[in-house]
């Protein structure tokens, strides 16, 4: 019994609390300054009610007007309801839970700040039951911009087992008086983490708060779910836009695709702007990638984006793509771009990181970027690309591309013309700065010789270094130098350079000269046996002068050469003005030294044919040391002495593999006088004739000449005379016959005819049987002749009959032909003074007995 009367006491007790529980609240309940400070201590933040109503039921039922919520120092306020009715079960209210859990707005405004000018923090509420007509939430960004979402529905509800509400909304979304588009959206979260699917149309691209250096517009359709938490918002696109319409930095022209597509997700906040793209595609222009923008003044924007392969040129139909945009902001790409005819640009990949503030300079290269800044890589695959309307197409281009800062290096650049391969290109190019403010008149593909110039790749291997040791390569310093040709990309002038030809290479050692309109340094390597050109060009501050008219001449200048080796001759300080049009390279206004005289020489070399050059020059010196002539025939030094007049034609060809003398064609005619010949072979090989042992010592020191002179004909490596005549105080000497060159041992077969003089007939006179012979009644001396015959090193001589010169009979007509007969005119001499005139007796049946002693 008693413990009954204590539970009865207890539930008395409880029912006494309730009452005066409920009494208080519905009298707190009508006092509006009272709720507004319980209100103002839950939210955190300023709240005025205006006024309130408690209607008790069987659930406790409010009605509020006038509701304001403030951010701390804010006159605005961030909620803002003319009318909310909001209802709380009676166990929720006395568990304690004053806040109701379920509400009705009519036309609600949510204010938010975004970035820089004051991110709104969220409102620290439980997920509520909430359902609103007519709202709308304003959006602040930093820029001072406003955008409305307006006539917004929204239904939501408590989640069971998560602590957030999910729901469906719908309204339209402004900025200012311009209606940007109407969503749907399924939310799921609550005020400060909600996630909101829209279906969206007719949203213009030009009125969305993202700033990434660049204003698009257009009219987009599609699906966008936004995520926001605590001042971020994360957007996950995927849209259809018409009508798009993009002006880059830098770019004169607005792109226009036809057919634009984004999937992508946007995270915006209040340090960064960042894009994770999937998928853009602006007709062939299709890439994925990331996209990262500071909304900071000192921030950066970061890219890392990968395009889909394209087809660029003619094959793009006019269609957007990579390439085309190059073209839209330098000329040269778009000249480029117009003159493809086929293949695709594949492995297209961007890396940026610049400083916000110089996006637009950088993508423009008006600074010089570091690698760390910028890199793009590409390829090119089975391209066909025309120089010109008029000239055979460069086809089946494979390559790579890659930019690096300020540099731009393409590798294994292959192409052919005519079904032949063309030389592959590497080129390292460092100053892209200068490359894409290149002048329009210099920037584009030079035409280049306009023909085919096959030879160029021989004649450069036949001038490499020679292999024997101690022999110093050929060496060309060049001077004014000009050079257009597509293999070096853009044309080249007022060029100063060292050429040389290590190894079959062509070498163009650290230059300086103007490269497609800007100062440069430049090296290239041409190695024509691999067919591969590289070239190293770095841009210099500055301008360059304006460039000459040449006309139709793709090549030009002044070139200095050391030394020339032109088979065993030598030619010193070679000096020449070089020109070349079409497949022929001319020079003129050379001058050189030939064995210390002034020689003048102009010429042209051939790049028509296949496999080799063919040269033809013309050369007069003057004053040359006789000297010079040892070495390339083989003499010993001092052999011959003299100074030479020396005129002729060189005619012969470049080939690889192949002496210079085996093809060689030249006629010279020379004049020498005071000098000697010695220790010649031929001299040799006559003092070793046993019926010339009286006069021996004439062969056998050096034999003074006043006056040699002959011409020279070179043919087929064989060099021979017709009308060599030596006169000098002992003797005249005339010749005519060949030298072998080619052949081993340099085998010859020279006719010789010594007058000697009157001071030697005693001498003549002792000699057994052939002083008989050759002097006449009055015992003068008229004609010794004598055949030399063999190699180098065992040369034979022999008498010969003079009536056999004379009738021109049996060898000497296959040896010499009309030589022979000019030869005859040459040995009608006027009588010595004081002789009677020459006679000669009949020869012997056997003019080869005649070197018998007997």
């Amino acid at each position: 019994m008693r413990r009954n009367w204590r539970r009865l006491a207890l539930a008395v007790l409880v029912l006494a609390t309730i009452g005066l529980a409920t009494a208080g609240l519905f009298w707190a309940a009508t006092r509006g300054p009272l709720v507004s400070a319980v209100a103002s201590r839950l939210l955190g933040r300023r709240v005025e009610i205006s006024t309130i109503s408690v209607l008790p039921g069987r659930s406790l039922q409010l009605e509020l007007t006038g509701l304001r919520v403030f951010d701390p120092g804010a006159d605005e306020p961030v909620l803002e309801v003319q009318h909310a009715r909001a209802s709380q079960s009676w166990p929720w209210l006395l568990a304690g839970q004053l806040l109701p859990r379920r509400w009705e707005l009519d036309a609600p405004v949510v204010r938010l700040r975004l970035g820089e000018a004051g991110t709104t923090r969220p409102l620290d509420l439980p997920p509520l039951d909430l359902s609103l007509r007519d709202g709308t939430i304003e959006i602040v960004t930093p820029g001072g911009e406003r955008y409305r979402v307006v006539d917004l529905a929204l239904d939501l509800k408590r989640s069971r087992l998560r602590p957030n509400a999910k729901g469906t909304a719908v309204g339209e979304l402004w900025r200012g008086d311009q209606l940007l588009g109407r969503a749907e959206a399924e939310v799921d979260g609550w005020l400060d983490d909600a996630t909101a699917t829209l279906q969206l149309d007719g949203v213009q691209l030009d009125s969305l708060p993202f700033d990434l250096g660049a204003k698009p517009s257009g009219t987009a359709r599609g699906q966008l779910r936004l995520h926001y938490a605590r001042g971020r918002i994360a957007a996950e696109v995927d849209m259809r836009v018409s009508r798009f319409r993009l002006r880059l930095p830098g770019l004169p022209e607005r792109i226009a695709p036809a057919n634009t597509r984004v999937q992508a997700r946007i995270k915006w906040g209040p340090e960064r702007v960042s894009v994770e793209a999937r998928r853009i595609a602006l007709d062939d222009l299709v890439l994925s990638g990331s996209l990262w923008v500071g909304s900071g003044p000192r921030d950066r924007v970061r890219a890392d984006l990968e395009f889909a392969d394209f087809a660029p040129g003619r094959a793009a139909k006019g269609r957007v793509h990579p390439l085309m945009l190059m073209g839209l902001r330098f000329s040269t790409w778009a000249r480029a771009d117009a003159r493809i005819e086929g293949g695709r640009i594949e492995g297209l990949k961007i890396h940026l990181d610049v400083a916000r503030k110089d996006l637009a300079d950088s993508l423009a290269f008006k600074s010089k970027l570091r690698p760390e800044q910028l890199r793009v890589t590409a390829r090119v695959s089975r391209g066909v690309y025309r120089t010109s309307p008029s000239s055979d197409p460069l086809e089946d281009i494979h390559g790579e591309l890659e930019v690096a800062g300020n540099r731009l290096v393409i590798r294994e650049l292959r192409m052919s013309r005519s079904g032949k391969p063309l030389p592959t290109i590497d080129v390292d190019l460092d100053g892209m700065h200068r490359l894409v403010r290149l002048p329009k008149a210099e920037r584009g593909t030079p035409k280049g010789p306009g023909v085919p110039i096959p030879g160029l790749g021989p004649a450069a291997r036949a001038l490499r270094s020679p292999p024997e040791p101690g022999r110093e390569p050929v060496r060309i310093e060049l001077r004014e130098f000009a050079l257009s040709h597509p293999a070096f990309i853009m044309p080249l002038r007022d060029v100063t350079a060292e050429l040389t030809f290590p190894d079959g290479k062509l070498r163009m050692g650290r230059a300086r000269g103007v490269y497609g309109g800007a100062p440069a340094e430049l090296e290239l390597l041409w190695d024509p046996r691999a067919e591969r050109v590289r070239l190293d060009v770095r841009y210099l501050d500055g301008a360059a002068p304006p460039p000459a008219d040449r006309g139709e001449l793709w090549m030009s200048g002044r070139a200095t050469i050391p030394l020339l080796r032109v088979g065993r001759w030598r030619l010193e300080d070679t000096k020449v003005n070089v020109a070349a049009q079409g497949a022929t390279v001319s020079f003129d206004g050379g001058r050189a030294l030939l064995g210390g005289g002034d020689a003048q020489l102009h010429g042209t070399v051939s790049l028509a044919s296949e496999g080799r050059a063919p040269i033809d020059i013309s050369m007069r010196t003057v004053g040359a040391d006789m000297d010079a002539a040892n070495d390339p025939l083989t003499l010993p030094a001092g052999a011959l002495t003299g100074r030479a007049d020396v005129d002729g034609r060189f005619r012969g060809v470049l080939e690889p593999g192949r002496p210079f003398l085996s093809q060689a064609d030249f006629e010279i005619d020379v004049r020498a006088t005071d000098g000697s010949v010695s220790h010649l072979p031929v001299l040799v090989a006559l003092a070793r004739l046993p019926s010339l042992q009286g006069v021996r010592g004439l062969f056998g020191r050096p034999l003074p000449y006043d006056e040699l002179t002959g011409r020279f004909t070179l043919r087929e490596g064989v060099l021979r005379t017709e009308n060599l005549s030596l006169t000098g105080p002992e003797l005249r000497l005339l010749a005519a016959g060949d030298l072998r060159l080619l052949e081993p041992g340099r085998p010859r077969d020279i006719l010789f005819a010594f007058l000697f003089l009157q001071t030697v007939d005693r001498v003549i006179d002792m000699l057994p049987v052939i002083g008989d012979w050759v002097l006449g009644e009055d015992d003068n001396l008229v004609t010794l002749y004598v055949r030399v015959q063999g190699p180098q090193d065992e040369l034979s001589a022999s008498l010969v009959a003079p009536d056999s010169v004379r009738t021109a009979a049996g060898w000497a007509e296959r040896m010499i032909g009309a030589g022979v007969n000019q030869l005859k005119k040459l040995l009608s001499l006027p009588r010595l003074p004081g002789s009677a005139p020459p006679t000669a007796p009949e020869a012997p049946e056997d003019s080869s007995d005649l070197s018998r002693p007997g």
